[in-house]
């Protein structure tokens, strides 16, 4: 991502990569969905480092060795599964407790977790029905984050592979050729 407005000592607009160093920025910046006070901001980065060290890297994992891997390994997809199982029960577990991932408030740990539980429950409700009907929390949660206006637009915005198939343009590249350029 590039921020337009914040440029270095040379002119060049600030690039924040990296998915959760993305959030935690913006919420900086506009000071919302991240918590000022240390204990409840810590509870909030917990959670998104969280997915971005657990549920994002298993997930895509599991993806990748069910759907795309030009070999298939039957164990290397009953680990990847049998592992994002247990960290949706984490999830789970987390939100039969509080309202929301960092607590009661919505939160950049919320947005980060979302799409990557959500796709997860949705892929494995074949394969494990029994257990994805206990993750009670888990599906109200899903729910409440879904129903967000936001999350609503969020979600709506077509893929790059339905935007291809569709034949729409592809988005506007960022400076040098890449990233999102913020206003």
């Amino acid at each position: 991502m590039t921020d337009a407005e914040h440029k270095d000592a040379t002119g060049t607009p600030k690039r924040v990569f990296e998915s959760g160093n993305i959030l935690i920025y913006l919420a900086e910046k506009t000071g919302k969905l991240l918590p000022a006070r240390w204990q409840d901001r810590t509870e909030v980065l917990a959670w998104l480092f969280f997915q971005v060290g657990h549920l994002g890297p298993m997930v895509g994992q599991w993806h990748w060795f069910d759907e795309g891997a030009p070999a298939h390994s039957e164990l290397a997809i009953k680990r990847y599964r049998e592992e994002t199982l247990r960290l949706l029960e984490v999830l789970n577990g987390r939100l039969g407790a509080v309202p929301c991932l960092g607590g009661t408030d919505y939160s950049i740990a919320d947005i980060a977790n979302y799409t990557w539980a959500k796709s997860a429950v949705e892929q494995m409700q074949d394969e494990e029905p029994d257990a994805i009907a206990a993750l009670k929390s888990l599906h109200d949660w899903l729910r409440r984050v879904g129903s967000r206006p936001a999350v609503e637009r969020g979600m709506a915005v077509p893929t790059a592979e339905q935007k291809e198939e569709s034949g729409m343009a592809g988005p506007k590249a960022g400076p040098a050729g890449g990233g999102t350029v913020l206003p």
